[in-house]
This record gives structure tokens, C-alpha cells and sequence, in this order.
């Protein structure tokens, strides 16, 4: 879904008129629709989302009751309120305002003599024609990912009316939600609206993130992952910046969703769209290995290392025989005493032998990582200060997770 944002109406020619008085930091909220209210009691039906526009008609001296609508609307996720001043509310009280910058709730006012329908009209027409937009972009990301691409010329002349240029290089982004919202019960209504909630969050954090990287990508939902479509010049600098922008991602993600996680996959760039299925497929391997690790949530193909010699090993039996022979022992031991000495002996290897790092990731005593490496040395009869034996045991690690994707 392509978010409208409440600081794209500024952008409309026929709103000039509009004055934004206060919630200057909240004009990131997503805007859906506008709705002309009267009524003070117009939380029981709004589902946020909406700019909401008052006379002040049904209000008149009762200023106060603007407190609680202020209140309200921030707390269901309104985007924001225009109030059109005249004879029932002349301006909007300074307590108001300090109110409204403490919610980042996005307070407007226009003059009375402005006509309210041409300026719902206008901004209704753009919130409508985005979503044209919207629906055109998916079908071109569809067409070129999961369809034959026969009509690339055509495809990239769609691409062009809304200013991308997909004549050029491009790789694909892969960013996917751990947790997985699709086993909430599905008719229960509450339910349906967090999942929304959570969805439009994380896609407007990626939107976000991406506009502040300075790249104009195309993008698409499916489930819990977000598909870009991304330019690149394939460069070292390209790359980093890829890192960083997914670094980006991972913390705004976890401090704006709760805490939530995600994983991130990138394929490499081709040039014409034929070969983006290619990069698609890439992507794809990529992101699995990122859910797979404990160390790294973003891996782009092209440094997958010993992953890509894995995915195309076509006896995966063998892949089973060489993990049982190197760490079978270890599954054992902790099938049967209920310990973790597999998972710790991944993290020591993934951690470069870094203890301390090691004791952090797993949460435990070193004293206690001490002693289940002693136990792995012991079983395994591997010793970790002889590099072949601790390549071989990076390798079965390596393997182990593979096997896991």
C-alpha cells in the first residue's frame, strides 16, 4: 500500500490557505480519507487514518471538549485535525496547541471563507489518484517478478509516467517481519485491525527509511515482507550504503514495532528486467539465511560465502551425513540432559571465539560458557585451538544451520 503522508497535502496548490498551528512533528501520519465532523463524539466510528475537518458548529463555546477530541484523535492514530475558523471558533486556544505538539498531533486552521467542499474535493482527488498509482506500481512489480515479462518496453514506459527509471540497474530487497501476524485469528475483528495497524507501521517505517537514503524505489507487500525494487550503481559505496539502510531498518523497526525483528535479503543488481526474477530468487536465499542467524539480520547474495556452494549441493543426504558425523554426538547429548551445548558451540564459532560476545549473546555466566565448551571439546573430541578442526567444525555449524533454513 503506497502511504499518503499528512505533509504531502502541503503540496496541493488549492491548500495554500492551510496553516499548520501546531503537532509539527506528526505530519509523517498516514492520511486514508477526510471526514467532516460536527459531533464532539466522533471517536466510536473513526479507525485512524482520517483528516478530520470541524466548524466548530456543534462545539461552539464549549472549547474545552477540543481537549478530549485532541486526546482521542492521537490515540487512535488520526492524522490529523483542520479546523476552519470563524464564527464558532475564532483560533485554536493556546492550550490546544501545547497539547497537540506534546502528541505530535498535526493541528491546522483555514479561514472561514474558504470553501470547505473544493478543499475536501482536492485532497480527496490526490488521495484517490495515489492509489491509482498504487495499484499500477504493484502490477508492474508483479509483472516483472512473478509474470513472464514479455512486455518489458511497456512496462518501463508505466514505470517512467510515475518517475522511475527501470532501464537501469536494479537488485531486490527482501525486508520480513519475524513475527508471524497471519496465525491471529482471522475473524476476530480486533485481531484483523492489529495486524492492519502493525502492517501500515512497518511499511511506513520502510517507506521512511528509504526516502531518508535518498533512493526512489518501487515497492510491494505481500504477508509480513516488503518487496523494493531498488537502483543501483554497483559500487563499494552502494553497498555500504545498503548496510547501513538496513541497519537503519532493524533499529527503527525494533523501537517503533515494539521490539519486533526483522530479516533482510538482497539479490544482486542486473540490468533489464528479464533477469530481476534472478535477483528475486537470490534475494530469497539471502533473506533465509538471515532468519537463520544469530549474529546478522542482513545478507546480499554476492557475500554469502559458503551458503551459495550449499544451495546448489544437489545430495542433501550427504549435507545430513556430514552434520551427523561432526556434531551428532552433541545433538545426543543435549536430546537427552536438555542442554544447549549445539546452540553454544554456533555462537562461539559465528562470534569468532569471542568469549565475552559469546556469554553476552547467550545470556549466561562465562563460567557457565566455560564449561559447555569444555563438554563440546570433550564430545566432539574436537580441539578448538587447532584450526582445522575448528574449520571443520565452523563448516558442520555452517551446514547445520543450512539444513535448518
Amino acid at each position: 500500500m503506497m502511504l499518503v503522508k499528512v505533509r504531502d497535502i502541503f503540496k496541493l496548490p488549492q491548500l495554500k490557505r492551510l496553516r499548520l498551528v501546531a503537532g509539527a512533528k506528526g505530519l509523517d501520519r498516514t492520511l486514508h480519507w477526510i471526514h467532516v465532523v460536527e459531533l464532539p463524539d466522533v471517536m466510536s466510528w473513526v479507525l485512524g487514518g482520517e483528516l478530520l475537518f470541524m466548524t466548530g458548529v456543534g462545539i461552539r463555546d464549549n472549547l474545552e471538549v477540543l481537549n478530549t477530541i485532541v486526546k482521542e484523535c492521537a490515540d487512535k492514530n488520526v492524522a490529523g485535525l483542520v479546523i476552519n475558523t470563524g464564527p464558532y471558533i475564532h483560533k485554536t486556544p493556546d492550550k490546544i496547541i501545547k497539547l497537540a505538539d506534546g502528541l505530535h498531533f498535526p493541528i491546522f486552521e483555514m479561514p472561514w471563507e474558504v470553501r470547505l467542499v473544493e478543499v475536501t474535493k482536492d485532497i480527496c482527488n490526490y488521495i484517490i489518484a495515489k492509489q491509482i498509482e498504487e495499484k499500477s506500481i504493484q502490477d508492474i512489480i508483479e509483472n516483472i517478478l512473478y509474470g513472464d515479462c514479455s512486455n518489458a518496453e511497456t512496462l518501463l514506459t508505466r514505470a517512467a509516467v510515475y518517475g522511475y527509471d527501470l532501464g537501469n540497474l536494479h537488485q531486490v530487497m527482501l525486508i520480513k517481519l519475524h513475527d508471524n501476524l497471519e496465525h491471529y485469528k482471522q475473524n476476530d475483528a480486533f485481531a484483523e485491525n492489529y495486524i492492519l495497524d502493525v502492517k501500515m507501521r512497518f511499511q511506513q517505517i520502510v517507506q521512511g527509511i528509504v526516502e531518508k537514503n535518498g533512493q526512489k524505489a518501487l515497492f510491494m507487500t505481500r504477508s509480513d515482507r516488503i518487496i523494493l525494487l531498488l537502483p543501483s550503481n554497483n559500487t563499494a559505496k552502494e553497498k555500504q550504503r545498503l548496510e547501513s539502510m538496513a541497519a537503519d531498518l532493524s533499529e527503527s523497526v525494533k523501537l517503533y514495532l515494539n521490539g519486533r525483528k526483522i530479516s533482510i535479503g538482497c539479490g544482486n543488481p542486473y540490468e533489464g528486467l528479464q533477469q530481476l526474477k534472478t535477483s528475486l530468487e537470490q534475494a530469497e536465499l539471502a533473506l533465509k539465511v538471515a532468519q537463520a542467524s544469530t549474529i546478522k539480520r542482513f545478507f546480499d547474495y554476492e557475500n554469502l560465502g559458503f551458503f551459495k556452494v550449499l544451495f546448489n549441493v544437489q545430495d542433501r543426504r550427504q549435507l545430513e551425513l556430514f552434520r551427523t558425523e561432526v556434531l551428532g554426538k552433541l545433538y545426543e547429548y543435549d536430546d537427552v540432559h536438555h542442554t544447549d551445548l549445539v546452540p553454544t558451540l554456533k555462537t562461539f564459532l559465528e562470534e569468532n571465539a569471542d568469549n565475552v560476545a559469546v556469554a553476552d549473546k547467550l545470556h549466561i555466566h562465562r563460567n557457565t560458557l566455560k564449561y559447555r565448551l569444555k563438554k563440546c571439546t570433550e564430545i566432539t573430541e574436537k580441539d578448538f585451538s587447532n584450526s582445522q578442526d575448528r574449520t571443520l567444525l565452523y563448516f558442520a555449524a555452517m551446514v547445520d544451520t543450512f539444513l535448518n533454513l
